[in-house]
């Protein structure tokens, strides 16, 4: 076999450079073009303490960790649909802080929820009519369309964020907010 045949993988890889010679919008142009795993783990080893930073602010260390998974997410799902320049740091940054503050306002909902249900006393009056009620509720959740369901089920019991409903259910926002909003009819 000719030399420079066994040699043409390695020669192609040296011609692309090395990932941490590279600059952001040449790595995420690799990445939308050639979907390389490389050039997508050198954008996340170059920003990633940055993104962990920002996630830690005001968040348990399990949250930063879900925060800094989900704007990697977003980047990883972003990349190719707009231009990257010098900027990334600061988008990365600022996907981080809204991402940070969503976790924040879920874990704060969550414990609110939580704190009502064990309550002691809450509503102990009422206990038989509430148990009626929310038996009421159930049935007529189950009676719903499957599409309407789920999302009444993520949203509204669940209290995922329509973005997060969208991305289980495999479908845009938008449609995650109609289906909520005729499930809501159908169950008044």
């Amino acid at each position: 076999m000719p030399r420079e045949l066994s040699n043409a993988p390695l020669v192609r890889l040296l011609d692309r450079g090395s990932p941490a010679a590279l600059s952001d919008a040449q790595l995420a142009e690799r990445f939308a073009v050639d979907r390389d795993p490389e050039a997508f783990a050198a954008l996340v080893a170059r920003h990633g303490s940055l993104v962990m930073a920002v996630c830690r602010a005001g968040l348990t260390a399990a949250d930063a960790e879900d925060a800094f998974q989900a704007t990697f997410l977003v980047l990883l799902n972003r990349l190719g649909t707009f231009p990257v320049g010098s900027s990334l740091a600061g988008w990365l940054r600022g996907v981080a802080r809204r991402t940070a503050r969503q976790v924040r306002r879920e874990r704060t909902r969550r414990r609110r929820r939580e704190e009502a249900v064990a309550r002691p006393g809450a509503g102990s009056e009422a206990a038989p009519e509430r148990a009626e009620t929310i038996a009421l509720v159930r049935r007529e959740v189950d009676r719903l369309p499957d599409r309407y369901r789920a999302a009444i089920v993520l949203c509204d019991l669940e209290g995922l964020t329509r973005d997060q409903a969208a991305e289980a259910l495999g479908c845009p926002p938008g449609t995650v907010g109609g289906r909520l909003a005729r499930a809501r009819v159908r169950l008044r």
